[in-house]
């Protein structure tokens, strides 16, 4: 049995900005701009603005969506995060 729907969120660093159009990610800080492409993923991407969070989810996914999730979204945004502000 497949789960209807899994969300992962991401906390948004203060003085950081992200845009998203059409799973295409902008974010913006004070050390610089990084932009990525996941239109070959079928997530869903939305910015809560006033919770400061970042929510990806998949629906009906399978394994190979759910991983693609896990480990190639979720883990990316959290190391270029650290990465970009921390080091």
């Amino acid at each position: 049995m497949r789960p209807i729907l899994v969300s992962r969120e991401l906390d948004i660093p203060e003085g950081v900005r992200i845009k998203t159009l059409s799973r295409k990610v902008n974010v913006v800080g004070p050390r610089g701009s990084l932009s990525r492409n996941f239109q070959h993923v079928l997530i869903q991407i939305k910015i809560q603005e006033k919770k400061k969070k970042m929510v990806l989810k998949v629906w009906n996914g399978k394994k190979k969506k759910l991983g693609q999730l896990e480990y190639s979204l979720f883990s990316h945004y959290k190391f270029d995060f650290w990465c970009k502000f921390w080091f």
